[in-house]
């Protein structure tokens, strides 16, 4: 947010196919928590799931949960 309360405009960046995206830890119950990194691949088939199953198009707004005990 801008310092003036308004919300600046998105930036996209075309980055490679193994870039870091997001990190998942494990729960710990053999031992340390272990780090697994997703890189931005790993959202080309979740992004296919919900467009063809979905009914998706580019203005559709998705959220998805998944519970980390399971």
């Amino acid at each position: 947010m801008d310092e003036n309360g308004s919300v600046p405009e998105m930036e996209f960046e075309q980055v490679s196919f193994s870039h870091p995206v997001f990190i998942n830890f494990t729960s710990g119950t053999t031992g340390l928590p272990k780090a697994m990194m997703h890189g931005s691949g790993a959202l080309m088939p979740t992004a296919k799931d919900f467009w063809i199953q979905m009914d998706s198009d580019r203005d559709s707004i998705w959220f998805s949960m998944s519970p980390v005990g399971f």
